[in-house]
């Protein structure tokens, strides 16, 4: 069992395992990783997209032929077949084959996802805002 993690931009990353390739909220990619991944065919790329926000969705994604798409169900891809494409619900659990795929939710919009495929339990939390504990003020309130 082999994992290489490799972040892409902003909260988007890269990972390679054993039998996929998984792109995490693919934004940008100024290095050129999922294009190398794509270009070299030997493992299929599976997207998932956490919200529609332009900051985690980049709607070429659709490009990117042969490719599994998971998304939340705010997300909207044209001309993707839909043996392909997977719009879920928070909570939601999703059999495909030897991966199983639960979403998750979030402190920001959408969703977070857990992988398991290849031996491996993967966890993209997306942006998970950390809280601030409230203060108390001056009257202890």
């Amino acid at each position: 069992m082999s994992v290489q993690i490799t972040f892409l931009n902003h909260s988007g990353f890269a990972v390679e395992t054993d039998s996929k390739v998984l792109v995490f909220d693919y934004y940008k990619d100024p290095s050129g990783t999922v294009k190398a991944y794509s270009q070299v065919g030997r493992k299929p790329l599976w997207f998932f997209v956490s919200h529609w926000h332009e900051d985690h969705f980049n709607r070429s994604i659709g490009q990117f032929g042969g490719a599994q798409y998971i998304v939340n169900e705010d997300v909207r891809l044209k001309d993707i077949p839909a043996d392909r494409f997977h719009a879920m619900k928070l909570y939601e659990t999703l059999p495909l084959g030897d991966t199983t795929v639960t979403q998750y939710g979030s402190t920001d919009e959408g969703g977070s996802f857990l992988v398991e495929t290849d031996g491996l339990k993967i966890f993209h939390a997306i942006r998970m805002k950390i809280m601030p504990k409230p203060r108390a003020t001056s009257t202890g309130k």
